[in-house]
């Protein structure tokens, strides 16, 4: 009895390990795939679809591969946009911080803090509307938001944990080295999964109407 209970816990032990490992793979993969920058949405979509696989219990890479390559174009260009929009919104946003320090203002900061949730939004519902729904170009932009409307609490959360470490590292410095080290472990495959996780309800209900408007669909 002592040695069954003892290979269950070696047992649940390795596969935490294992489960462990093959996040910080996903993570890493994620990671140097955003290198080039104008591969983000691509890399976005790859990690997803790693997630996905891994919660199927299949392999990731494999996942991420075909998360990657999947309407490798439009996501490229929705990335660059994305990114570029909110590079963009961010130079504005740190204008109206310094402007906040010199006057003690805050209403600037408000002001330019609000369209920043157009990019950030849409980024988040595009993503895995991607991966999982075979939409074709206008049909995947229109549910996009689509998605922010049904569920906009959900989009808003996943849109916070992506775009979290870049305000960590740009308004407090003092932790970059802790926020690096997270990026490198498994803190995008973890932000990834807790996304999939909030938006299911939603996804599955828009891949439920895709698929009776489209019934030769298969999965």
């Amino acid at each position: 009895m002592i040695r069954k209970e003892t290979n269950y816990s070696e047992s649940k032990f390795w596969k935490l390990i294992n489960l462990a490992g093959n996040a910080m793979g996903a993570n890493m993969l994620f990671i140097l795939c955003c290198l080039p920058v104008v591969t983000i949405g691509p890399a976005t979509c790859g990690l997803y679809s790693a997630i996905r696989y891994m919660i199927r219990k299949e392999g990731w890479f494999q996942g991420f591969k075909e998360g990657f390559c999947k309407h490798f174009l439009r996501s490229m260009i929705a990335g660059i946009l994305c990114v570029g929009m909110m590079a963009y919104l961010v130079m504005n946003f740190n204008i109206a911080v310094n402007y906040y320090t010199e006057t003690g203002d805050f209403s600037a900061m408000i002001t330019s803090a609000i369209p920043m949730l157009f990019p950030t939004l849409i980024a988040a519902a595009l993503w895995p509307l991607n991966v999982y729904i075979p939409y074709g170009l206008q049909d995947w932009l229109k549910n996009a938001v689509n998605l922010i409307l049904k569920a906009p609490l959900m989009v808003l959360a996943s849109a916070i944990l992506w775009w979290l470490p870049v305000f960590l590292i740009l308004y407090f410095l003092q932790y970059a080295f802790a926020v690096l080290i997270a990026f490198i472990g498994v803190y995008f495959a973890l932000t990834t999964f807790v996304s999939t996780m909030l938006l299911k309800n939603s996804l599955v209900q828009q891949l439920n109407l895709y698929r009776k408007e489209h019934p030769e669909t298969e999965d």
